[in-house]
């Protein structure tokens, strides 16, 4: 088990800790890692292979060579959890690298897996200071999506960043889920529009990414918040019959949670979506994850701070 997280809401540490439950079905953490520091956005995180895992953070440092002015990056840290004997056998990360997948301001980072060892990106990349005194028509980039690979111990981009709707702006919440065989859905709200969209991407054979799938709308009205999870697993090469797609936005009903369901066909495109109905209570944040019998964890906070959690069936 790892968690990531910052000490505070603005300026703080962004700590790694790591745990693992004992022989009495009691979760031990380790010691924690801080691994960065100036934190004031959320954290996304990736499991792979050989107990690893990713932490996409945005990064912000001093300037070393401006005094006064900062560096800004959207950056990925990969580390092992592994047991350390020296301290009794318990979990502890050990950094194996830092990777910067954008130059410049990040943030609403959100990330899924598309294979055992490739995963995608999806982010908020404001313009550079540069950029916006020589030419404000330069393209959006605030529905940027990477994509990255583990090769060995390391972490490879392996293709060119993409930017949806780069002539939109004011894109804030967003998710993406894989589809399988190298598709994704990367679902965002257009807060100019107040529109959540969502839209189709690929892998395709020349290893670049495709749109196979233009943006659709799929809510009206202002959204707080986007979670997509999919039940298609990272090692599938192949579109099966029966996957399912569950999203859970705002829009018509305010702050109120709408989920929604969508097969997903054998072009790895959602289609036949139903609404499950609204939360019918204001929702602050949500996380959403996929359990073993397809059913989805949702956990949402209301705006004094309550959590809720609802089991969602994904099964036809």
């Amino acid at each position: 088990l790892a968690i990531a997280y910052r000490t505070d809401d603005r300026g703080g540490d962004g700590v790694l800790l790591a745990a693992r439950r004992d022989a009495e079905n009691r979760i031990q953490l380790g010691p924690p890692r801080v691994f960065t520091h100036y934190q004031a956005q959320s954290m996304s995180l990736i499991a792979l292979p050989q107990s690893r895992v990713v932490v996409l953070f945005a990064e912000h440092q001093p300037n070393k060579v401006a005094p006064g002015k900062w560096e800004h990056f959207g950056t990925s840290l990969l580390a092992d959890i592994l047991p350390d004997e020296r301290l009794g056998g318990q979990m502890v990360p050990r950094v194996l690298g830092k990777y910067h997948f954008a130059q410049g301001a990040v943030s609403r980072i959100s990330a899924a897996p598309l294979s055992s060892k490739l995963f995608a990106i999806a982010y908020r990349q404001g313009r550079s200071q540069n950029m916006e005194k020589v030419d404000d028509k330069s393209p959006s980039r605030e529905a940027s999506v990477s994509l990255a690979e583990l090769w060995g111990s390391e972490l490879v981009f392996t293709t060119k960043s993409l930017s949806l709707e780069p002539q939109k702006e004011q894109i804030w919440a967003r998710s993406v889920a894989g589809l399988g065989d190298g598709a994704f859905a990367y679902t965002y709200h257009s807060g100019a529009e107040q529109l959540t969209k969502q839209v189709v991407l690929r892998l395709n054979a020349e290893h670049r990414l495709e749109m196979i799938q233009e943006p659709r709308v799929v809510a009206s009205g202002f959204s707080p918040f986007v979670s997509t999870v999919s039940t298609v697993q990272r090692n599938e090469k192949v579109q099966e019959p029966g996957h399912r797609l569950f999203t859970f936005i705002g829009g018509q009903h305010g702050a109120q949670g709408l989920g929604q369901i969508c097969g997903v066909n054998a072009r790895g495109i959602p289609d036949h979506c139903q609404d499950v109905g609204a939360t019918g209570r204001e929702v602050l944040a949500v996380a959403t994850a996929l359990l073993t019998d397809n059913r989805v964890f949702l956990l949402t906070s209301s705006a004094n701070g309550v959590p809720y959690y609802t089991l969602v069936g994904l099964t036809p």
